[in-house]
């Protein structure tokens, strides 16, 4: 059978006969080789842990100088990397769960753990452990990739992306430090910018640019390998920077892209950590996306300097346009077209410059511009006023030369060329935009054809189903039925007339609460005569569009209050007096009062209390679906008061 390496295990027990115990089940198991150290106090367990060698430790929470979860704290604290198994008795396993959420790998309980279990236990924590350490490796590696590549993104300057790349490093990865340096040719450094150095990064930086190479930038240039992991207890020993790095392991990386060196990149390790494949792969990889980065920079520079010498120059201008995408050409109001980038050139359909500046631009037009007017006398017009204001944008409806038409915006911009003033036309086909709003349009009038027939079949099924309950009313001999279906109709009619006057509206998201407050109290006047009573109307509505969402509550709640008034409130009178007032202000806060001079509501009247289905209607769709607040009083009549806040569009 093969066994394992050994495995160094600390034992802080203080008790004798568990240590001999734990000894001898972990000498008893087959397939790993534990070599178990034992502390029988928490202090010379933390001495021993110092010195290193450690794989695990095996921890009893209760020691002669330390108990409870402090004594896994200490620990944890001096050594967070080492996998740490918890001994606990039989009434401390709450305690050693807490240990657990606050990072241990295990626990076990005394007298109930064979040697398999205890062997398996240790190795599934340092397994465990080892991949906590992976992960945060493996986080801390994305994290440098991620900030590096958000510099390359950010940062155009050179200068700043080196610096801020080495900064970045040290700070994502945890390295010693980092340089980067920026080649100007194959071996001088024109720039080198550093970070996390403890001696003097300027000397050493106007050491490297003035040509004083230190050993491993000479290997790291004359070798092709792109990462250079340096062995710095020998090749550092001669030279002039060998205090910042030896002892510790560093790496140079070439930063390359597309065949070319524009740099190097170094950087130093902690002391006695190990560079392994995946920090060298992550290292060639960050280096190739700042070679990516420095080269967009110098592709960038090069281009703002071929663009400044050609605005500067006064060779022939067609130049300076041909890099458009857009069609951009000369012209002037009586000579025509002078000339045209490429773009031009291939958006009307001309073999070459000679056949477009033999044009005209009513050659390029059709005869009639969609408006109806003659295009040779607008195009003098739009070039006329351009000529005035110095530029001039509008939408052209052109021709190509084989008589395909398309739509197009222009821009007409006054210049000066050696002294006289000219046009430049620059002009985009926007035929598929054109296209594209024509389906918008032609899609919402589509909508809207089916919301409003919508609207139509909601309120014609309101209607039967209104129908349905007065024929289901007149039906009826109980007086109380008679009264609830009416009731109930009134509703239904009040929310058809909400979808009718939708359907009949020009907008068909929001209704005029004025006309439908209107049509509201006639339809309601119908419903519930108050015989020889004069009753006085005062309607004060402010003309504001509700959204559907809001109307539908606030119909209902004004045929609750006009009904529950017409009902009650002038029995036994001459005359009566009721009032609707609803108005808007400027941030969408609306007041509605609905009031009458009746009888008055009973005495203790107390809306929170009351049976009735109506009220009861009224203070649900008040205070929750309208989230407002409603206030009743009775004083000289009935006065129902709602406060509440809505949003039109």
């Amino acid at each position: 059978m093969m066994v394992d390496r050994q495995i160094k295990i600390l034992l802080i027990e203080d008790n004798p006969g568990d240590t001999r115990l734990i000894e001898e089940m972990l000498s008893e198991v087959s397939g790993t080789l534990f070599d178990v150290e034992n502390a029988d106090r928490l202090s010379d367990g933390l001495t021993r842990i110092q010195k290193g060698g450690i794989d695990a430790v095996l921890l009893d929470l209760g020691l002669p100088d330390s108990a409870g979860l402090d004594t896994f704290e200490k620990v944890h604290d001096q050594a967070p990397e080492l996998p740490i198994v918890m001994l606990t008795g039989l009434d401390d396993t709450e305690l050693a769960l807490e240990g657990m959420r606050m990072g241990a790998q295990d626990y076990l309980v005394k007298g109930r753990a064979d040697g398999d279990l205890l062997a398996r236990t240790l190795r599934y924590a340092i397994e465990r452990k080892a991949a906590e350490a992976r992960i945060e490796h493996l986080n801390s590696v994305l994290k440098a990739i991620r900030n590096v590549n958000q510099l390359i993104v950010a940062e155009t300057e050179r200068g700043s992306l080196l610096k801020k790349s080495c900064d970045a490093l040290v700070d994502a990865r945890g390295y010693d430090a980092a340089w980067l340096g920026f080649l100007g040719d194959d071996v001088t450094f024109d720039l080198v910018v550093g970070s996390g150095f403890r001696e003097d990064i300027a000397h050493f930086s106007d050491r490297v640019a003035g040509g004083d190479h230190p050993p491993c930038i000479r290997d790291a240039l004359s070798q092709k390998e792109q990462v250079l992991v340096i062995d710095t207890t020998d090749v550092c020993r001669d030279c002039f920077f060998t205090d910042a790095c030896l002892g510790r392991a560093t790496a140079v990386i070439r930063v390359e892209h597309g065949g070319r060196l524009f740099g190097l990149l170094a950087v130093s390790f902690a002391p006695d950590v190990a560079v392994d494949e995946e920090e060298e792969g992550l290292l060639a990889e960050v280096a190739s996306d700042i070679g990516i980065a420095l080269h967009n920079i110098e592709m960038r520079d090069a281009h703002k300097v071929a663009e400044d010498a050609l605005l500067e120059s006064e060779e022939k201008y067609k130049t300076i346009y041909d890099s458009s995408i857009d069609a951009i050409m000369i012209l002037t109001p009586e000579e025509g077209f002078l000339g045209g980038n490429s773009a031009a050139i291939k958006m009307f359909g001309c073999k070459g410059d000679e056949e477009f500046t033999s044009k005209t631009p009513a050659d390029l037009s059709p005869v009639y511009q969609p408006d109806g007017t003659l295009s040779s006398v607008k195009a003098q017009q739009n070039m006329t006023i351009a000529m005035k204001k110095g530029s001039h944008f509008f939408e052209w409806k052109h021709k190509r030369i084989d008589g395909r038409e398309f739509f197009a915006t222009i821009l007409l911009t006054r210049i000066e060329l050696q002294g006289k003033k000219i046009l430049q036309a620059t002009v985009r086909d926007i035929t598929e935009r054109k296209k594209a709003e024509d389906q918008i349009k032609q899609s919402l009038q589509e909508k809207e054809v089916l919301l409003r027939e919508i609207h139509h079949r909601v309120k014609n099924n309101l209607q039967v189903v209104s129908s349905l309950l007065n024929m289901q009313a007149r039906n009826a001999r109980d007086k109380n039925t008679i009264e609830i279906l009416s009731e109930a109709r009134d509703r239904i009619r009040t929310m058809s007339l909400i979808h009718s006057q939708l359907y009949d509206s020009s907008d068909l998201a929001e209704i005029n609460m004025k006309g439908f407050v209107d049509l509201l109290l006639g339809q309601l006047l119908q419903s519930y005569p108050v015989g020889d009573a004069r009753i006085t109307h005062v309607v004060r509505v402010d003309d504001y569009p509700f959204p559907i969402s809001t109307a539908v509550p606030v119909g209902l709640i004004i045929n609750e209050l006009l009904s529950n008034a017409l009902k009650h409130a002038f029995n036994r009178r001459d005359e009566g007096e009721i009032e609707i007032s609803l108005t808007a202000s400027e941030r969408c806060g609306i007041n509605l009062t609905v009031s009458d001079d009746g009888v008055g509501l009973p005495r203790g009247f107390d809306i929170d209390e009351s049976k009735t289905l109506g009220l009861r209607l009224v203070k649900i769709l008040a205070e929750d679906q309208l989230q407002g607040t409603l206030e009743v009083t009775n004083n000289g009549g009935a006065t129902f008061r709602i406060e509440f806040e809505t949003k039109t569009g």
